[in-house]
């Protein structure tokens, strides 16, 4: 689920201004990265609460950021499964409270639906981001005077 935001084109702008813009731009990258990732946490399921718990954001390069999720399950959620098995790993049979008795394997059915929750976090975050982005080319605006 790997989310890049980067920005390109921002090294030709620097060289065409005379005043150093990095500090002003890093930090209209870095709003548009926390809007993102806020939105992706908030689209997350929430059943245990382990997935958006564990959705992370870190800094890449100069100016970009990336998105992404530490919880291994996070790729069955978003792309769903087939049925399958389930065996014991370190135990003869499997048992958990309310079972009646423990037993060898069991059946899951898969995860049908599939849940894209970074795309629709995307998709409902873009008017947001857009203001970011227009707020950071006034910043900008103001410094060149």
């Amino acid at each position: 689920m790997p989310i890049t935001i980067k920005g390109s084109g921002l090294e030709e702008l620097q060289r065409g201004l005379s005043q150093d813009f990095k500090p002003i731009i890093a930090r209209g990258y870095k709003r548009v990265a926390e809007v993102i990732w806020r939105a992706v946490v908030d689209e997350a399921p929430k059943k245990s609460g382990q997935l958006a718990g564990g959705i992370g954001k870190t800094p890449s390069g100069e100016f970009g950021w990336h998105i992404y999720e530490s919880h291994k399950q996070g790729i069955f959620i978003r792309l769903g499964t087939i049925g399958h098995s389930i065996y014991p790993r370190k135990a003869h049979a499997l048992a958990w409270p309310g079972l009646l008795r423990p037993v060898a394997r069991v059946n899951h059915p898969g995860i049908r639906n599939k849940n894209p929750y970074p795309e629709r976090a995307v998709a409902r975050s873009a008017h947001e981001v857009q203001l970011e982005l227009n707020v950071l080319a006034e910043e900008i605006a103001r410094k060149i005077g």
